[in-house]
């Protein structure tokens, strides 16, 4: 409490002098329905038994197998200028072994379109995980000469 005298002068008085300036720290306590247990109690480990050999079994990729090719169609301007080279195609062959989505990678542009007929003619044996098939994205070279 804090008073003002007549002459100017100021008094401060504090009710809780007793305390010097101590830390004080927060305090903490666990509190279960058993009172006496210890905190090892209150967390358990899980069991640590050895996952089973199906867990661990490594998958089994088979890889994809050509059976049957296209013959890509020379084009008549890339005859007609004596324009030779190789065409880099890459598809998506589907569980049914066939070649969808084909995109051109490289190679002289006029061959695109008889590429991508020839490789749409390709047939595979799919690739296989685990002996089920699946789609497997692949590239096919096609030389033109």
């Amino acid at each position: 409490m804090a008073t003002l005298g007549g002459a100017g002068t100021s008094r401060i008085s504090q009710a809780n002098s007793a305390q010097p300036n101590a830390e004080i720290a927060p305090s903490f306590a666990v509190v279960s329905g058993n009172t006496g247990a210890p905190i090892s109690n209150l967390a358990r480990p899980v069991s640590s038994s050895a996952p089973s050999a199906a867990a661990i079994e490594q998958s089994q990729l088979e890889p994809l197998q050509l059976i049957r090719t296209g013959t890509p169609v020379y084009p008549a301007i890339a005859r007609a200028r004596n324009i030779t080279g190789t065409v880099v195609v890459q598809g998506t062959v589907g569980k049914d072994g066939r070649v969808t989505n084909p995109q051109f990678i490289s190679g002289p542009p006029v061959f695109k379109d008889a590429a991508f007929d020839a490789v749409r003619q390709y047939q595979f044996k799919p690739a296989r995980l685990n002996g089920q098939p699946i789609e497997q994205v692949t590239q096919i070279r096609l030389n033109f000469h």
